[in-house]
């Protein structure tokens, strides 16, 4: 008896081994019950119940990778589906109004308890509480119902907002912005593969619905995922930047040549884009490092000339190509473009302030076309939506009020990245400050041809880089400022 007691309890291996066998008997039994949930008519229910738990589940254990996580997810919440549906009256539980809900609550949460401190208020973050303020009074005067200019602000502005407030608080270190960039990356590189995927098979992975698929004869109007080719070409002129930081900075020949992958993947899914306004964000995104990176200098110039003078030898090849000839000399847009813009500028003289209200642009656009002899109201609704300039839909909707703050919060960021940049004299800080100029030019060059105020998923990425690396530069990188120098003759 004794001696069957002690090899029971001998080591405890026999005991751990029947746990073991009972844990594993426990995930089979899970898992066939999950498969079979699967495969039965509630299977959405159960991919969302899953995909939501796993996203709040890394939020819990990491807020930082649980945020990088929903950035990555974010753009398939609607199609794998991620967004939990409250039945008809009841606002949908999005993804991303989840996400959000639940970083701020455990925000607070450590706030209270004192493991996170408040990070040092500055004037980005007062500019970005204006810009909500006056953005949900400019939903006063909109032509929607309440609950549907709640879900619209929620959505469109809010989001975006909390994410950069969020980065702010959580990231803090160099290799916290370092993770975003990666993140961003990632996101180039997966809409760059299937906008090169769409446009060379002609076939749409993601279709939103209500998309037009034809830009030209022999051009299609990529819509995977996004739904816009414009947004697809601002998130990888945003990614280019970082990506091509990536490569100059990495340690190892592997790294760099993945990073090189990733920067060619990028460049070609933005030619595939057709977007005009996105090839030359992404040329200037990168560009503009030049004066200011001299490791990027030294790789890429040589690179820039040597592609510089084919394009010009082959000039009359290329530009004699149906696609490229049917995009460069395709002025109806731009003609359009212009006439808008007339209109909108009569609207902005008549509503300086305050604008015309959210959505209103559609709705009183004919009223003000129809003032003078030379404007004409364009009879297709699909097209009267907005003005196609992030700048002037902010200012016809909000007016100065709302204007005002948008400019006052890119320009604070951009003075609090270039303080940084002529304080330190780390060369890897600094290449990580470029890096963001070139993605400062990649968000905002095609929001002056586009309305990239109402794509919510690329603000949200390009918010959470500003919010990430001010919190790095307000938070570790003080470290990395070297003291100043008394000047000469001082005492």
């Amino acid at each position: 008896m004794i001696r069957r007691l002690e090899w029971l309890s001998g080591d405890g291996k026999v005991l751990r081994l029947i746990g073991r066998i009972v844990l594993v008997a426990i995930a089979l039994a899970l898992g066939y019950a999950l498969g079979a949930m699967l495969v039965s008519p509630q299977y959405a229910t159960v991919v969302t119940a899953v995909g939501v738990a796993f996203c709040l589940g890394a939020i819990l254990v990491d807020p930082k990778i649980g945020m990088l996580l929903w950035i990555i997810i974010a753009p398939y919440a609607r199609f794998i589906p991620l967004d939990i549906q409250l039945g008809h009256g009841i606002p949908d539980l999005k993804l991303s109004r989840l996400v959000t809900l639940v970083l701020l609550a455990l925000w607070a949460a450590q706030m209270a308890i004192g493991r996170r401190k408040l990070s040092r208020v500055i004037w980005g973050d007062i500019f970005v509480a204006l810009l909500m303020i006056s953005t949900l009074v400019s939903y006063s005067g909109a032509s929607m119902s309440t609950k549907t200019a709640l879900q619209s602000f929620w959505d469109t502005w809010l989001v975006p907002a909390l994410a950069y407030f969020l980065a702010r608080q959580f990231f803090s270190t160099e290799r916290d912005v370092k993770r975003i960039a990666i993140t961003i990356a990632v996101v180039g590189l997966y809409l760059a593969l299937l906008a090169t995927h769409e446009q060379t098979t002609g076939i749409i992975l993601f279709y939103p619905e209500d998309r037009s698929v034809v830009y030209t004869a022999h051009v299609r109007r990529v819509v995977n995922l996004l739904g816009n080719p414009a947004f697809t070409a601002m998130c990888l002129a945003v990614a280019a930047p970082l990506a091509a930081r990536g490569m100059v900075e990495s340690k190892t020949r592997n790294r760099r040549l993945v990073w090189l992958g990733v920067l060619l993947a990028l460049a070609v899914g933005s030619f595939m884009c057709y977007n005009r306004a996105g090839w030359a964000a992404f040329i200037a995104s990168l560009l503009v490092m030049l004066p200011f990176y001299p490791r990027f200098r030294k790789v890429f110039l040589p690179v820039f000339l040597a592609a510089a003078m084919l394009l010009i030898v082959a000039w009359g090849a290329v530009s004699a190509t149906p696609a490229i000839r049917e995009r460069l000399r395709a002025e109806g847009p731009i003609a359009w473009r212009m006439q808008v813009l007339g209109t909108a500028w009569k609207m902005i003289k008549a509503n300086p302030l305050i604008g015309v209200g959210q959505g209103n642009f559609a709705t009183q656009y004919t009223l003000y076309a129809r003032g003078a002899a030379y404007q004409y109201a364009d009879p297709n609704p699909r097209v009267l939506v907005s003005p196609h300039n992030s700048f002037v839909y902010i200012l016809v909707h909000g007016g100065l009020l709302a204007l005002l703050p948008y400019l006052g919060f890119m320009l604070s960021a951009f003075w609090v990245t270039v303080r940084f940049y002529r304080s330190v004299r780390d060369a890897k800080a600094r290449s990580l400050i470029v890096a963001t100029w070139g993605a400062f030019v990649g968000h905002l060059l095609p929001a002056m041809a586009g309305d990239l105020v109402l794509f919510p998923f690329g603000s949200v990425l390009f918010y959470v880089l500003i919010g990430g690396v001010l919190g790095w530069i307000l938070g570790e990188g003080q470290a990395l400022i070297a003291p100043r120098e008394p000047a000469e003759g001082a005492a």
